[in-house]
Formats: C-alpha cells, sequence, structure tokens
C-alpha cells in the first residue's frame, strides 16, 4: 500500500498546455551542495516535466525549514514562462528525448541556486546573460519562439 500524500507545497510543472502551479508533498532532500527538494503531486496524471516548487506550510523541522521558500513558486513559474525554456525543452526533443513525461526527472530549475541571497534568473535577458547566448542566438530564439508559434503549436495538438 503506497503512503497517503500529504500536500505540504505547490509545484510548478509543464504540459503540453503550458505552465500549471499544482498541490504537492514537498520534502527536502538533504545535499551538501545544495538544497533540494522531492516533490510528490496529489492525483495528476497528465504528462508533464515538473520545473520546482516549494514548501508552503511551516515547519518546526529544522532539516525541513530549507524547503519552506515560498517564493521559488513564483520564480519557477516565470522561468518555465520564458523562451529560454521552451528552446530548452525543444533541444531535448531533438535529442530523441521527450521532456513532458510523468515519469522524468525534474527539469533542474535549482541548478541555478548557488547562493540563498542572489536572485535566481527568470527572464530571458538574464538566462541569455547567464549563459553567454550571443547576438546571434538570441536573434534565433526570439524569432523562433514567439507567442503566435506557441499558439500554433499548441492548436496543432
Amino acid at each position: 500500500m503506497a503512503r497517503k500524500i500529504e500536500v505540504t507545497g505547490k509545484a510548478v510543472i509543464y504540459t503540453h498546455d503550458g505552465v500549471e502551479i499544482v498541490d504537492a508533498e514537498v520534502r527536502r532532500s538533504f545535499n551538501v551542495h545544495c538544497d533540494t527538494c522531492t516533490y510528490k503531486l496529489k492525483n495528476f496524471q497528465k504528462p508533464h516535466i515538473l520545473v520546482g516548487g516549494a514548501r508552503t506550510v511551516p515547519t518546526d523541522n529544522k532539516y525541513a525549514q530549507a524547503a519552506y521558500e515560498s517564493e521559488r513558486i513564483e520564480q519557477a513559474a516565470k522561468y518555465a514562462s520564458t523562451k529560454f525554456f521552451r528552446l530548452m525543452l525543444d533541444l531535448q526533443r531533438c535529442a530523441q528525448w521527450e521532456p513532458i513525461h510523468p515519469s522524468n526527472s525534474p527539469f533542474g530549475w535549482g541548478c541555478f541556486r548557488d547562493n540563498r541571497r542572489r536572485p535566481l534568473p527568470t527572464s530571458d535577458p538574464e538566462l541569455y546573460k547567464l549563459f553567454d547566448f550571443t547576438p546571434a542566438m538570441i536573434r534565433f530564439v526570439e524569432e523562433h519562439y514567439n507567442d503566435e508559434l506557441l499558439d500554433a503549436r499548441s492548436a496543432q495538438g
């Protein structure tokens, strides 16, 4: 018998329909190099990729407190809404890997998190700068990942 999922936070997922924020059980996984969390979604079977999330229910457990950063939910949702994120998904598809699938591991948005006091990149210009995109690369992304193309792709299924 499976353990009951206790809703302790929110998770940001990306589906074929776009970004969604859903209820989840958020637990902190201790890691010496970076704070990571594990997420279990409650009653969610649609194909998706987990982008990130945070604990929203306070706790007295000092080891779980690192998971309690509700601002990360908004930051992960902003990141998943960028053209840069959609480019990363398409690059994964080029490698013959379907990123939007419920059995996939988290996308790794938290890997940008090297310091708690440093803001995480959540906009295309910040991401371009972080990854040293050239003007030609930026122009390519801006031309190929506009909202009209996204709407046309989702209409095709």
